[in-house]
C-alpha cells in the first residue's frame, strides 16, 4: 500500500520497507511506481550504502553478498538515469556509482535519508566544476566530426574535445552553424536524451524467452530488462481492426475519461465491422455472464442488409435464408436441428452441439485409418491426443495399432490406425463418447445496450448494429457538412477579395498593423473576421487567373457536397444505402466461406449430389446455383459429386488428391506443388481410370483398391521429362482413343492395356512423329459421334464407325489438323456442354449442339465454330449440364 509506506517514510528511516536484510528486490517494489522505488532505494542505500571521497571526485557505493540483489539494483537505478558498475570484493560484491554528473543524478533523484545526504551534497559542492563525469562520454563522435569537417572547419574541431555532453552543450551554437543538417540533428538528439554509452564486452545467445507486449516511450522503443538490452517493435493493427477504428476522428462516437482521468477514450468504436457477432465473445462479471458464438461475415452481412431493407423479417426467416448457424474458426460439424437453432436465436440462450470432422481412409492391404481433420471450438489438440492415448492404454478403446499427429500448416490431421480386426465406425462412436471430439458451446447473448445489460436474440443484435452504424453515418455526415460549410465560407471570402484585389492591396499597404487591415477588410468587403484573416494569409501565387478559376470550381464543388450531405441527413434511405455499400465493400475485402458445417444443411444436400466447380489453381467451390456458368478464373471441372464418396483430382505429376465429401459443402483448396497443374477430375463411377502421358504411355489403373489420401497419391510412375496429359474413367471393354497435338488419332481396344497398380509406368501405346506429343485420351464405347476441338476454335463431328480400329503401339491416323493444335476429343451421344480455357486465363462455358455440326471424315479439315480472338488452351467437360435435361435459354454457340 503506497499510502501506508509514505505516511511512515522518511521519519522512520524507511523501516517499513526494510525490516531485515534483503537478498532480492521484492516483486511488489519492481512492479510499483517510481515513488515507491525511490523510497525503497533510499532505505536500502541508507543501510549498506556509503559516500566516499576520492582523488578530485566523489562516489557512492553499496555492498552486499547477494549478486542477484545488485544486478536487480543496477536495473532499477537505470530507471532513474543512474549508472552503476558491479565489482567483486573479498567479502562479497560492490556496486559503484561514480562520475560527477552520475553521482549528482543519484543525489537529486534518490539520495539518502540522514547525514549521508548532507555529506554527499557537501562533496558535490566541493568538486563542482573540477571532477569529470564518467557517464557522459560519447564514443566515436569526436573522430567522426574531425574526419568529416577537417577541410572546412578543421581548426575548430581540432581545438575542442567534443566527446562529452558538457562540451557539446558549451559549443552548441558553433556546432549548429558549422554542421550539416543530419549531423546537427544527431547532436540535438544526444543533448535531448543524454544517452549513456558503454562498451559491449561480450555477446551470448540467451535462448528463446517468453516475452510480453511492452511499449516503451522512446523513439527506438529499446529498454533494459534484467541486464539484457531489448528492442521492442510496435504491434501493427490487423486490417479489420483498422476498419473498426475508421472515422473515429470525425466526431462519430462519444468520448469519456479513462480509468485515471489522464486521457479520454471512446465509449464505443465506430466499427464498420460487426465484431460482436462475427468474432463472438465470452465473459463473466458480477452476477452476469455472456457467451456469443462467432459467425460468418458473409452471412451476417447478408442478414444485416436484408434486415435494413425489411425490418419485419423474423428470426426464423433470417436463419432460413441468411445465418444458418454459428461459424467457428476451427470448423467442425454443428449437430443442432434448424428448429433448435431458431429457438436459440430467438431467446439468446441455448447450446450449440459440436462434433469433430472424422472420415475413414482405406490403405493398401485393406488397412483402414480414422482421420480427424477438424476439432470442436476451444478443444486443445495436444490434450485430445493424450486423452485418446490414455483410453487406448486403459483398454476403453480397442483395436488401435497407432496414433499420430500429422498436422501441418495445411490443417489438422490426427491419424488413428485401426487393426485388421477393428471396426472404424464402432471406434468413432467410442471416441465421440469418451473424448472432446463431441462437446457443447453455451450460448448466452447478454450485451450492454446503452449501458444496461440485456439478453438479446439474433434479430435484436442485428438491429442494434444497424442502429449504431446509421448513427455513425449521421454524425460523420454532419462532420463533413460542417467542414464543407466552413471551407466554403473561406473560399467565398477569397473570391470577394480576388475580384477586387487592387483595393485589397491598397487597404493592406495603407494599414499600420495587421489588425487594422483586418478590420478595414471586414468593413469594406462585408467579410467575417475568419474570411478577412484568410485574405491576409493569401499568397501572391493565388492571384493568377488559373488559381481564381480553381477557387470558383472549389466553391461549386463544395456547394454540391453540402447539398448532398443535407440530402443524406434528411433521407433515411440514403443512410441505409451507404450502410449497405460499406458493408458490401467490407465483405468483398474480408469475406470468406463458412468453416463449420451445419448438419441439417448437410442432410438436405446428402439426398442429392453436390454440384461443384474445380478451378485451375486447385480451388474447389460448391455451386449454390447449379446453372451457374460465369466464372472469374479457369475451370478444370464442372460436375456433381456424392457427399459420401468425395472427389478425386489428378495432376500432370501423376498424383491424385482426394477431397472428402464433407469438404465439398464449402470452398476448399488443394495445395499443389511447384509446377504441378490439374489435368482432370473423377469420381470413381467406373472400375478403371485411363491415364495418358505426353510421351505416349497409356495406363489402366484399377480404382477398387485406390488409396484415399489428401496428400497426393501416385497413380503412375513417370519417366524423366514426361508428364500426365489426360485421364478418362472407363470399363474393361470398348476402345481407347489417344490423340496428339498435331491432330494424329489412334483407336485400339481397351483390353490391349493390362490393368496395373499405381507404381507402374504403363505401356507405350502410340508411335509419335518427331516433335509431336500426346494431347489427351478418351474412352469410346457405343457413342455414335466423336467431337474434335482445336486451339483455334475449330470443331468437327466424326461418326464412331468412321474412325478405324488399330492396335496399340502402332502409327496413328491423320486427323485433318493443319497449322493448328488438337486440344480435345470427346465421344458423345447427345449435345455437349464444355468449358473452354484460354491462354490469358479467361474461361467460357459453351454448348455444342450436334445438329449444328455436319458429319465429316476423320482426315477432313474441321470448320470454324467458335469466334474467339484468342486460342483455346484446354477443354473440359461440363458434366453438370451435359447430364441434365435441356433447359430453356441454354447458351448455344
Amino acid at each position: 500500500n503506497e499510502n501506508e509506506i509514505f505516511e511512515k517514510e522518511p521519519a522512520e528511516g524507511g523501516d517499513i520497507l526494510l525490516k531485515e536484510k534483503v537478498e532480492t528486490i521484492p516483486s511488489v517494489v519492481l512492479r510499483s511506481s517510481k515513488k515507491v522505488q525511490r523510497a525503497f532505494l533510499k532505505a536500502l542505500f541508507e543501510g549498506d550504502g556509503s559516500v566516499n571521497e576520492g582523488k578530485n571526485t566523489v562516489y557512492v557505493t553499496y555492498h552486499s553478498k547477494s549478486l542477484k540483489l545488485l544486478k536487480q539494483l543496477q536495473v532499477v537505478l537505470i530507471n532513474f538515469g543512474v549508472i552503476a558498475k558491479l565489482y567483486k570484493d573479498t567479502n562479497g560484491y560492490r556496486l559503484l556509482i561514480s562520475g560527477y554528473d552520475n553521482v549528482k543524478k543519484f543525489a537529486t533523484e534518490i539520495g539518502f535519508l540522514s547525514k549521508k545526504q548532507e555529506k554527499l551534497q557537501r562533496l558535490l559542492e566541493k568538486y563542482r566544476g573540477n571532477a569529470l563525469s564518467k557517464s557522459d562520454k560519447i564514443p566515436y563522435l569526436q573522430e567522426y566530426l574531425r574526419k568529416k569537417y577537417r577541410y572546412r572547419f578543421g581548426e575548430f574541431f581540432r581545438r575542442y574535445n567534443l566527446n562529452r555532453y558538457k562540451s557539446l552543450e558549451k559549443h552548441k551554437e558553433e556546432l549548429k552553424q558549422y554542421l550539416q543538417k543530419e549531423d546537427w540533428e544527431l547532436i540535438e538528439n544526444l543533448l535531448r536524451n543524454n544517452y549513456y554509452f558503454t562498451k559491449v564486452v561480450k555477446k551470448e545467445f540467451t535462448g528463446l524467452k517468453e516475452v510480453y507486449s511492452v511499449r516503451v516511450q522512446s523513439e527506438c522503443h529499446s529498454f533494459v530488462a534484467n541486464g539484457i538490452i531489448n528492442h521492442n517493435t510496435e504491434a501493427r493493427l490487423t486490417p479489420l481492426a483498422v476498419e473498426m477504428l475508421e472515422d473515429i476522428d470525425k466526431d462519430t462516437v462519444d468520448w469519456q475519461p479513462n480509468f485515471d482521468g489522464s486521457v479520454e477514450e471512446p465509449k464505443v468504436l465506430p466499427s464498420k465491422f460487426p465484431n460482436l457477432l462475427c468474432n463472438g465473445t465470452t465473459g463473466i462479471a458480477v452476477g452476469l455472464a455472456t457467451s456469443i458464438p462467432p459467425h460468418n461475415l458473409k452471412e451476417v452481412a447478408k442478414a444485416l442488409i436484408a434486415l435494413a431493407e425489411n425490418p419485419d423479417l423474423t428470426t426464423a426467416e433470417i436463419v432460413e435464408k441468411y445465418i444458418k448457424a454459428p461459424d467457428f474458426p476451427t470448423g467442425a460439424i454443428i449437430e443442432n436441428t434448424k428448429e433448435d437453432l431458431i429457438k436459440i436465436y430467438e431467446t439468446g440462450k441455448g447450446s450449440i452441439h459440436l462434433k469433430a470432422k472424422i472420415h475413414v481412409e482405406r490403405q493398401k492391404g485393406g488397412r483402414e485409418l480414422i482421420v480427424i481433420t477438424e476439432l470442436p471450438y476451444q478443444v486443445n489438440k495436444a490434450e485430445l491426443i493424450k486423452r485418446i492415448a490414455q483410453l487406448a492404454r486403459d483398454k476403453k478403446l480397442k483395436n488401435i495399432t497407432d496414433l499420430r499427429d500429422e498436422s501441418d500448416k495445411e490443417g489438422i490431421r490426427i491419424v488413428i490406425e485401426v487393426s485388421r480386426y477393428g471396426e472404424p465406425e464402432k471406434i468413432i462412436k467410442q471416441l465421440l463418447r469418451y473424448t472432446q471430439l463431441k462437446k457443447n458451446f453455451p450460448v448466452n447473448m447478454v450485451v450492454l445496450v446503452d449501458g444496461e445489460p440485456k439478453q438479446l436474440g439474433l434479430k435484436e443484435l442485428l438491429q442494434q448494429f444497424i442502429k449504431h452504424r446509421l448513427e455513425v453515418i449521421t454524425r460523420r455526415t454532419k462532420y463533413f457538412l460542417r467542414k464543407a460549410e466552413k471551407r466554403l465560407h473561406i473560399v467565398e471570402g477569397l473570391l470577394k477579395a480576388v475580384r477586387d484585389i487592387d483595393r485589397v492591396i491598397e487597404i493592406v499597404r495603407n494599414s499600420q498593423t495587421g489588425d487594422e487591415a483586418k478590420t478595414k477588410l471586414v468593413e469594406e468587403f462585408n467579410l467575417s473576421p475568419t474570411q478577412a484573416q484568410a485574405v491576409l494569409d493569401l499568397r501572391l501565387q493565388r492571384l493568377t487567373s488559373l488559381e481564381t478559376k480553381a477557387l470558383e470550381e472549389e466553391a461549386q464543388k463544395l456547394k454540391d457536397q453540402i447539398e448532398d450531405y443535407k440530402n443524406i441527413l434528411l433521407k433515411q434511405a440514403r443512410k441505409i444505402d451507404i450502410f449497405k455499400r460499406e458493408l458490401q465493400e467490407l465483405v468483398k475485402k474480408y469475406g470468406d466461406e463458412r468453416r463449420s458445417f451445419v448438419e441439417y444443411v448437410q442432410g438436405e444436400f446428402e439426398k442429392k449430389d453436390i454440384p461443384v466447380a474445380v478451378f485451375k489453381d486447385g480451388e474447389v467451390l460448391p455451386l449454390e446455383d447449379e446453372n451457374e456458368r460465369e466464372f472469374d478464373k479457369p475451370v478444370v471441372g464442372l460436375l456433381k459429386v456424392s457427399a459420401k464418396e468425395g472427389l478425386f483430382i489428378a495432376t500432370n505429376l501423376g498424383r491424385t488428391y482426394w477431397i472428402t465429401g464433407d469438404k465439398l459443402f464449402k470452398k476448399t483448396k488443394v495445395k499443389l506443388k511447384e509446377g504441378e497443374k490439374i489435368i482432370g477430375v473423377f469420381r470413381k463411377e467406373f472400375g478403371r481410370l485411363l491415364i495418358a502421358t505426353k510421351n505416349g504411355y497409356v495406363k489402366k489403373l484399377s480404382l477398387e483398391d485406390f488409396n484415399y489420401t489428401r496428400a497426393g497419391s501416385p497413380i503412375i510412375k513417370l519417366t524423366e521429362g514426361d508428364e500426365v496429359v489426360g485421364i478418362w474413367e472407363a470399363q474393361d471393354w470398348g476402345d481407347i482413343i489417344v490423340y496428339t497435338e498435331k491432330g494424329k488419332v489412334l483407336r485400339f481396344p481397351t483390353n490391349q492395356i493390362n490393368t496395373t497398380g499405381p507404381s507402374s509406368k504403363g505401356t507405350k501405346a502410340i508411335k509419335l512423329d518427331k516433335g509431336d506429343s500426346v494431347s489427351g485420351i478418351a474412352a469410346l464405347n457405343e457413342e455414335p459421334y466423336v467431337i474434335f476441338i482445336t486451339a483455334k476454335g475449330k470443331v468437327k463431328k466424326v461418326r464412331n464407325d468412321a474412325i478405324p480400329r488399330k492396335n496399340k503401339g502402332t502409327k496413328p491416323l491423320d486427323g485433318g489438323i493443319i497449322r493448328d493444335k488438337l486440344v480435345k476429343v470427346i465421344p458423345t451421344d447427345k449435345d455437349l456442354v464444355v468449358v473452354l480455357n484460354f491462354a490469358d486465363n479467361g474461361s467460357e462455358v459453351v454448348e455444342i449442339k450436334l445438329d449444328q455440326l455436319k458429319e465429316q471424315k476423320l482426315d477432313s479439315f474441321p470448320k470454324r465454330f467458335f469466334n474467339f480472338d484468342k486460342e483455346i488452351e484446354s477443354v473440359f467437360n461440363d458434366w453438370i449440364h451435359y447430364k441434365s435435361e435441356e433447359k430453356e435459354g441454354a447458351l448455344s454457340v
